[in-house]
């Protein structure tokens, strides 16, 4: 979330496979002073097809800031 009193930020959520391709967009858009985003991913890309079990990051940007999580999708 973001601090209270910030303006509202551009924020963005995507998912990459492991050679940095962008596979999925979760969110893109712009988060309210202390609002919260909560995602669930169904391990479809943005065409739906079904991706492969293996690992793939989760990256956020909110304004300057960047932030990338290691997920593991088990089939």
């Amino acid at each position: 979330s973001l601090p209270a009193g910030a303006a509202p930020t551009a924020t963005r959520l995507t998912v990459h496979d492991v050679q940095g391709r962008q596979v999925a967009t979760l969110f893109d858009g712009a988060l309210a002073p202390g609002q919260r985003l909560s995602l669930d991913w169904d391990g479809r890309d943005d065409g739906g097809h079904r991706l492969a079990s293996g690992v793939y990051f989760a990256r956020a940007r909110f304004g300057d800031r960047s932030e990338t999580r290691k997920l593991v999708l088990l089939r």
